[in-house]
């Protein structure tokens, strides 16, 4: 274990270093078109909860990750979702943010590899709102973020479509991003964020367009923190994986699920719980957890490596493209899902309240955004 922990760090010094001098060499000046490759594959990736700007040792660790995992698995595509920065740490300077996200885009840059984010809880507790880290992200030319459309709370709520081919203009995959938010769902001010209503209008209404138009499409979702459902899974369904931690999810149910399953969404893909990496179905609908990647606060469990999801979507003529996923290791090992089961440690403490709220790692900072 002290050989890999120097070769990571070595590793790390090594990566860094390349990463952000090439971050703007190897960009193309137009952004590419998403499409399953000549083989009908296009992988995703999964980074969940990065936490950048605690220490510039964990920064360093989390960059050498994200490339060691991508150099290992060449993705088509990576899903960044929530938390990518620790605005708890926040130092009171006008440029935290910036100086982060230049950090956990580098790999992009120097891997020419298309990515989206979505906001965590976390982002937008430093020197930046949501509507000006999205507004950032958007000027990264390897970004296919964008923030939400008028009318919406402000944020990450989009979706993306994977083509058939470089040149077909027919769809085939959708991928929806959803905004979680931070600590309050509708007016529950002692929740944790949710997907509000008004979003899973919006969400309705644009996935039944899409569906009325095409046939036979994937549909898989992104969001930070997870939805009431996932208690439901853990305490009355099978599921592989593990449960570290009580889930983290609002306490008002504002539907999104059931609108999910009505709309024939395949799966949906969470962070926020650090120690979580469960998954089931229910009625049809995967609700997953991704690993841990970041090396900033805390997670996932001792026994658990830091790593990312890897999503495998697979073109079947005119069918509906399959799909798999599996968790990526740090050592480069890959972790299959296994066989789902019955968990009898029930989660009885789930959706709690966020009141008294203490973050890790560091002290509650004397000053907020808008006292600056």
């Amino acid at each position: 274990m002290k050989k890999y922990l120097q070769f990571v760090v070595l590793l790390s010094i090594i990566s860094f270093a390349t990463c952000i001098k090439s971050q703007d060499s190897n960009i193309s000046s137009q952004k590419r078109r998403l499409h399953f490759d000549e083989k009908g594959e296009f992988k995703i990736i999964q980074f969940a909860d990065l936490h950048f700007g605690e220490t510039d040792l964990k920064d360093l660790l989390s960059v050498s990750l994200m490339n060691y995992l991508i150099e290992m698995y060449h993705p088509n595509f990576a899903a960044l979702t929530g938390d990518m920065v620790s605005g708890y740490a926040w130092d009171n300077t006008t440029t935290f943010y910036q100086r982060n996200w230049k950090k956990y885009t580098s790999p992009f840059g120097l891997h020419n590899l298309s990515y989206s984010i979505i906001l965590g809880n976390h982002d937008d507790q430093a020197n930046l709102n949501r509507t000006q880290i999205m507004d950032l992200d958007m000027t990264n030319p390897h970004s296919y973020s964008n923030k939400s459309v008028p009318g919406l709370p402000e944020g990450s709520n989009y979706y993306l479509i994977i083509y058939e081919n470089a040149t077909s203009n027919v769809p085939k995959a959708v991928l929806w991003f959803l905004d979680t938010h931070d600590h309050e769902c509708e007016d529950n001010t002692n929740s944790w964020g949710c997907i509000q209503r008004i979003q899973v209008e919006w969400f309705e209404n644009e996935i039944t367009k899409i569906n009325k138009q095409y046939d036979n499409l994937l549909h898989v979702a992104f969001y930070h923190i997870p939805l009431p459902e996932y208690v439901t899974l853990y305490n009355n369904y099978k599921v592989y994986g593990t449960r570290g931690e009580s889930v983290g999810c609002p306490q008002i149910n504002t539907g999104f699920f059931q609108t999910m399953k009505n709309n024939n969404v395949r799966a949906g893909f969470c962070g926020h719980d650090h120690n979580n990496d469960y998954g089931g179905f229910i009625e049809g609908v995967e609700l997953v957890y991704g690993r841990k990647t970041g090396f900033g606060c805390y997670g996932p469990q001792q026994d658990k490596m830091r790593g990312a999801r890897l999503l495998h979507l697979n073109l079947q003529g005119n069918q509906t493209p399959s799909f798999y996923h599996e968790i990526l290791q740090a050592d480069g090992t890959r972790k299959q899902n296994g066989e789902a089961t019955y968990r009898y440690d029930k989660d009885e403490e789930a959706c709690g309240s966020t009141a008294g709220l203490q973050y890790p790692d560091t002290q509650p900072k004397t000053k907020r955004r808008s006292e600056l």
